[in-house]
């Protein structure tokens, strides 16, 4: 079952090792802005309910997120990187 989903990794500061599956359907037809707003969605519904963690939440819109190169279709686990992650 778990070839029917796509993973996406977060590596960032304070997130890493957050994950969401998106189904291989969906995710095939996303581009990577598409992918990234639908995992930073997914990130602040997370820290919002039920839990109300109002600081990682905020957080997110600060997030610079991007793969490294072209996304790998064939992966079952795709990372998305902060920029400022070694910044920090």
């Amino acid at each position: 079952m778990s070839e029917d989903f796509i993973t996406i990794k977060i590596s960032a500061k304070i997130y890493t090792g957050f994950q969401y599956k998106i189904p291989k359907e969906i995710f095939n037809n996303m581009t990577i802005e598409e992918i990234i707003n639908e995992v930073k969605i997914h990130m602040k519904n997370f820290f919002t309910n039920p839990y109300d963690l109002y600081l990682l939440r905020e957080g997110i819109d600060k997030l610079e997120l991007h793969v490294h190169d072209d996304i790998p279709y064939n992966r079952a686990i795709i990372y998305l990187c902060d920029n400022c992650h070694s910044k920090n």
